[in-house]
């Protein structure tokens, strides 16, 4: 059984322009996406601050515990994770828990190792890092912080299964706490690697601080990015990177909501939060780090902040008139700190000595995230007034419009999270909506029935997109969350990118928002499709634009049988390239072992004429550009 699709197209007859920087990517400390995944940061635990109990929490039965609700997945068993104490066959000591006489109060955990016999076999500190570490043949950076009681020298090496793979040593600890700085040349590479710390006398080590990182980081940033991630990430072209969220912005309570000073400054004094996603974050990626990306990666900045209102899914808190006036202020400012002048302004000037006199790239700022509400409207029109005397020239988006003037918000934000026939159901959605309105679609996926993302929900989501490039001049940015997921810790169904210390794939919807970027019109024109079958089940979806001089048709035959489409166009062209994504199978997914196994491919035509067929397959998703 096979459907037949009639796609025409009136390239003179343009509907609307596009926004070049139409998609962006949206980040969110969940599965652990920063810590353990883009943040190039391996060892886990590194201020032993994650058993710290969340902000704004009492303990209580078993459970930490807000006003309101308990926090799910906080372990109180394990009081240094990612720490071990390997003592060999011969060798005694002791690790503890340690709080005395801290280098900072805002960090005051620490290690206390305590060796009293050697043997000819040192006791050793391991760290696991995130599920292991993958150690290559290049340099990495490691930076201590440390005292100690008579050890004098440590030696720090990555290894595996006792096989040595890089070493140094630190040398003349005394009994302050002092930043030590060196570097291991490993010479394999392995994957499931530890690092270990190695007293080279008996006496007793205190530890504040342990830190590994690949010299080889994206652009080579001293506290910068998992080189891999970072440029899977930068082949999708951001137009925009929004930060930090999601649901840490609002937090399990106020008190742990996301505030941007606690994320700036030395990271060894970064006190990190509780994240509601299940685990303690160090903010090592933090306000300037994520301005700095963006900056890397060419995208302009989107800062999400609190408007005095926690997570409205976790018995939302909501402020007092104090607490959104402090919250009002830590948002002005962290943009003053992003955009401020170096010279004249205090959180500029902080900018200017953490390395950037330049301001950052700061265009939106979206007030709350995922609220609505009259506590919210009201909310939002107390940030709004506000930010917009002081800051004319940001963008501003709202999440909940009712009650709210249109010239009171630039975007409104949108979030879809569904079924696969979802996308396909309401495909006509933004046909209807006033064409004054500007929407962000700022989070979307299909990411129920559908595994970990598989070509069903790549082809569900294609037609989503379709259906937002015909009406640009309405929906004017959107991006696909969440974005980045480790393996070994997948909270959320269905992400963009996922990965373990070693590989990373994309799942088939990574290469569909890769195609749709590369093929991104500048204008859209008039495009109609006539889907015809047996049944009337199978439907194709289409859209066109133009690009420079030529012409570009999407399309996606979002069935279970083929479609043969006739593309009919206005004007003559003398090629044909395709791009297409497709699968054997809807179920069909990509992983760590097969990460291409659904990917773009890419063939080319000549043509002579301004007709063309083509054999969509079940559930596949086209790019064709016709060109002169």
């Amino acid at each position: 059984m096979r459907a037949e699709a009639e796609i025409k197209v009136e390239e003179n007859n343009i509907i609307c322009d596009v926004n070049p920087k139409m998609y962006g990517v949206f980040f969110e400390e969940i599965n652990h996406a920063g810590d353990g995944g883009l943040y190039g940061e391996m060892v886990r635990n590194r201020s032993f601050m994650d058993s710290v109990i969340p902000e704004g929490t009492a303990y209580f039965d078993g459970k930490a515990m807000t006003k309101t609700t308990h926090v799910e997945n906080f372990d109180t068993e394990d009081l240094l994770p990612g720490w071990s104490l390997d003592c060999g066959e011969e060798g005694e000591g002791t690790i503890e828990p340690w709080l005395l006489q801290p280098r900072n109060k805002q960090t005051p955990n620490q290690i206390k190792m305590t060796v009293s016999k050697i043997n000819g076999c040192f006791p050793k500190l391991v760290n696991s890092g995130f599920w292991g570490m993958k150690v290559r043949c290049e340099k990495y950076r490691a930076v201590l912080i440390l005292r100690s009681e008579g050890v004098g020298n440590v030696r720090i090496s990555l290894e595996k299964d006792g096989m040595l793979l890089g070493e140094a040593i630190v040398e003349n600890i005394g009994i302050n706490f002092k930043k030590y700085t060196v570097q291991i040349n490993c010479v394999e590479e392995v994957s499931g690697a530890v690092l270990t710390l190695t007293p080279l006398n008996t006496g007793t080590l205190y530890l504040d601080f342990v830190s590994l990182f690949p010299v080889n980081t994206y652009k080579n940033r001293e506290n910068g990015m998992r080189r891999d991630l970072a440029e899977a990430l930068e082949k999708l072209k951001p137009g925009f990177f929004r930060f930090p969220g999601g649901c840490i912005v609002e937090g399990i309570s106020l008190e742990n909501a996301y505030r941007f000073h606690k994320t700036i400054g030395p990271v060894e004094d970064r006190t990190g939060t509780y994240n509601l996603w299940g685990y303690r974050r160090t903010d090592g990626m933090g306000f300037y780090e994520f301005l700095q990306f963006c900056e890397d990666i060419g995208a302009d900045a989107m800062y999400v902040c609190n408007c005095g209102m926690s997570c409205q899914a976790r018995k939302s808190e909501e402020g007092t008139e104090k607490q959104l006036a402090e919250f009002l202020q830590d948002t002005m400012d962290a943009i003053e700190y992003a955009i401020g002048d170096p010279e004249t302004t205090k959180w500029g000037k902080l900018r200017a000595e953490h390395g950037h006199s330049e301001s950052f790239p700061l265009k939106y700022i979206e007030i709350g995230n995922e609220n609505g509400g009259p506590f919210y409207q009201k909310a939002y029109r107390f940030f709004y007034e506000r930010l917009k005397a002081r800051y004319p020239q940001l963008l501003y988006i709202i999440n909940d419009a009712t009650g709210i003037e249109r010239t009171e918000y630039d975007f409104l934000d949108e979030h879809y999270y569904c079924e696969p026939a979802f996308f396909a159901a309401v495909a006509e959605k933004y046909d209807t909506y006033s064409r004054d309105r500007k929407i962000y679609v700022g989070e979307y996926a299909c990411n129920t029935g559908v595994g970990i993302g598989n070509m069903a929900a790549a082809a569900s989501e294609a037609v989503f997109m379709i259906s937002m490039e015909k009406n640009a001049d309405v929906v004017k940015m959107a991006s696909y969350a969440p974005l980045f997921c480790n393996v070994n810790d997948r909270v959320w169904p269905v992400n963009l990118i996922n990965y373990d210390s070693d590989r990373w794939f994309g799942i088939p919807s990574y290469h569909l928002q890769c195609l749709f970027r590369k093929l991104l019109s500048e204008k859209m024109a008039e495009c109609s499709v006539k889907t015809s079958s047996f049944t009337n089940a199978a439907r194709v979806f289409a859209n066109a634009g133009i690009l420079g001089e030529d012409t570009v048709v999407k399309a996606v035959n979002f069935s279970s049988i083929e479609a043969l489409a006739e593309i009919r166009l206005e004007k003559s062209y003398s090629k044909v390239r395709i791009y297409k994504i497709c699968a054997d199978g809807p179920c069909e997914e990509n992983s760590l072992d097969e990460p291409e196994k659904i990917k773009i491919q890419a063939e080319e035509f000549q043509m002579d004429g301004n007709e063309w067929k083509y054999t969509l397959k079940p559930y596949g998703i086209y790019g064709f550009m016709f060109l002169k």
